[in-house]
């Protein structure tokens, strides 16, 4: 957020739910000097650049060029008809960036080559009361003025590649070298998809309300944020029961509608509305299929007692399953409602023979944004079959069972 002059520098530290917040204020509200709008936010349920999947907003130091984007602020004034400082929304849209850790979160104007180098730009506040909407990632503008009004782009991701590395799984197991065991390592929880997927965030607050502080019965001058998602995530887990010949090797997933269906869509003219995360602009768009070409997965396969267990083979016991060695790979999506069977398909493209699956629907017939859908998938001789559907962490919620 910004306007009028400053002084102070903010640091900001973002997590999840439960999140740990660290404010930093050095304007001085009780001498006059300039109070500099302080803020914390965290991401309800769980990681993004490109999705978020842990309690912060993370990036490789490495990659800041690319991977560090920023959260975007707006301030409008009490009634929320209007930009804070009187004049053009732009004046009041702000762009604050953090270090690799997701800590110290600074307003900026110029990115830089590195969080360090990024250009300060502290956003004060006066008597006036303002109303606060943020999101995730930052854009270069935002459309309206008023708080109904405000949206920023939400193109869907078509197409994609997802590439997976040996030593990341986020299974419920693990393979040590020469057992399964529980997955106890630190990317359990990472989320597996195309680094070009865009995770929109919008802050879900009831209470937005800032000011200096200074005025009887003022806002105070800092803000907690509630970070929310605005899509939905559709994620699977391959496993061979020991029946599918080959070596298992899943190189594409399509995402798509059942013939004349057309729920599925991906547009350029999609918004997110900032106030609540409302997904709008689809209605006069056409079907669309979401793709992903996938690298090195291996779909573990179930073996015998007595034959050699490796990372991508699995003995079933009382502790090991197939779904719980199985890697789950994820794609994003607008939220749906009203789903029916059959109208979503899933095709998998597994040692280059195509197998096309008809999605079950959950209890509540529906993909809601914030939510994991997954997807357990069968790999058998006789068909692809889903198997279950959970829903759990992002929250994430099981999909079904599928056979193949």
């Amino acid at each position: 957020m910004k306007q009028l002059v400053s002084l102070a520098a903010l640091a900001v530290m973002l997590s999840a739910t439960g999140c740990t917040q660290q404010e930093v204020f050095t304007g001085d509200e009780e001498n006059g000097e300039p109070v500099t709008l302080g803020i914390s936010t965290g991401v309800l349920t769980t990681e993004t650049k490109s999705v978020v999947g842990s309690d912060m907003i993370t990036y490789t130091k490495a990659n800041y060029a690319s991977d560090a984007l920023g959260m975007g602020v707006v301030v409008l004034n009490a009634d929320g008809n209007g930009a804070y400082s009187g004049g053009e929304i732009s004046t009041d849209h702000l762009w604050f960036m953090g270090d690799e850790k997701g800590e110290n979160w600074k307003s900026i104007s110029a990115k830089g080559e590195n969080f360090v180098s990024a250009t300060t730009a502290p956003y004060t506040l006066n008597d006036e009361v303002g109303t606060v909407y943020a999101y995730y990632p930052k854009t270069s503008t935002v459309s309206g003025t008023s708080a109904s009004a405000l949206t920023i782009p939400a193109p869907l991701q078509k197409t994609g590649t997802i590439a997976l590395s040996d030593d990341v799984t986020n299974a419920d197991l693990r393979f040590d070298g020469t057992s399964w065991v529980a997955n106890a390592s630190a990317s359990k929880k990472k989320i597996i998809c195309a680094s070009t997927e865009t995770d929109y965030l919008y802050a879900n607050n009831s209470d937005r309300k800032v000011s200096n502080g200074r005025a009887a019965d003022s806002p105070d001058r800092s803000i907690d944020l509630s970070m929310a998602h605005a899509l939905t995530m559709v994620s699977f887990r391959l496993y061979n029961d020991g029946t599918l010949p080959g070596a298992g090797s899943l190189t594409k997933i399509e995402l798509k509608n059942a013939e004349t269906k057309t729920l599925i869509k991906t547009t350029e003219g999609a918004t997110m509305k900032l106030a609540d995360g409302t997904i709008a602009g689809l209605s006069d768009n056409t079907s669309d299929v979401l793709t992903r070409t996938v690298s090195s997965y291996t779909i573990p396969k179930e073996i015998k007692a007595g034959e050699t267990l490796s990372a991508n083979t699995y003995i079933v016991s009382g502790t090991v399953t197939g779904p719980k060695v199985a890697r789950k790979i994820s794609i994003l999506t607008y939220p749906l409602t009203n789903i029916s069977d059959k109208d979503i398909e899933v095709v998998f493209t597994i040692d280059n023979q195509t197998y096309t699956v008809s999605l079950p629907v959950t209890d509540v017939w529906a993909w809601q944004a914030g939510t994991n859908y997954v997807y357990t998938v069968c790999a058998s001789q006789r068909k692809l079959e889903v198997t279950s559907v959970s829903v759990a962490e992002w929250n994430e919620e099981p999909g079904g069972n599928i056979e193949l």
